[in-house]
């Protein structure tokens, strides 16, 4: 709704109702998400410290933490990590849209339904989705795992695994990501 400056009469006041209305909404908002960011961020350009209160506030080199981040090892491997995750993860829920969208797309009442049945997780709440994906990946409860041991094909856990553990977190924020059963 664009508001115009040069309204008169009723409009002038309706749109100053509108403002007086929407005002509370923003600053509420505005202190709910400017002021802990702006803490925040004066807090990374400090040594921070809760053992040492009086080192908390010390501006004399902001740029130490941004630093020492810059040379962590841990840091950058975990940048690489979140790279590939996100990569990865993007890929396959393009990847897979696509091509259910393109078997999907028809005039069928068979294929209605089963659009319709492929919306259904998309209506679940992320906690439901998050346990779904628990009890997939948990091998004593897990019926991928039991079907595994009972074709003789016994598998370890997925997410202790580190060879495997990125690619199960992809596969379970693609199923979230991607309306399909879970």
């Amino acid at each position: 709704m664009a508001i115009s400056l040069t309204a008169t009469g009723w409009q002038a006041q309706r749109q100053r109702a509108f403002l007086l209305g929407l005002a509370p909404s923003l600053a509420v908002l505005a202190i709910i998400t400017l002021l802990p960011a702006a803490a925040l961020l004066v807090a990374s350009l400090t040594p921070l410290s809760l053992t040492n209160a009086a080192a908390s506030f010390r501006f004399d080199d902001p740029l130490v933490n941004y630093r020492h981040l810059l040379a962590d090892q841990r840091f950058l491997d975990s940048i690489g990590t979140q790279l590939k995750l996100s990569l990865s993860s993007v890929a396959l829920q393009v990847g897979v849209g696509l091509g259910a969208a393109l078997l999907l797309h028809g005039k069928s009442r068979l294929l209605a339904g089963m659009r319709t049945a492929f919306l259904i997780p998309m209506v679940l709440p992320p906690i439901v989705v998050a346990l779904i994906w628990k009890i997939m990946y948990t091998p004593d409860v897990s019926p991928l795992h039991r079907a595994a041991e009972a074709i003789g094909t016994p598998v370890s856990s997925l997410l202790a695994n580190p060879d495997a553990a990125l690619w199960a977190i992809t596969i379970a924020d693609t199923g979230s990501g991607f309306p399909s059963p879970c």
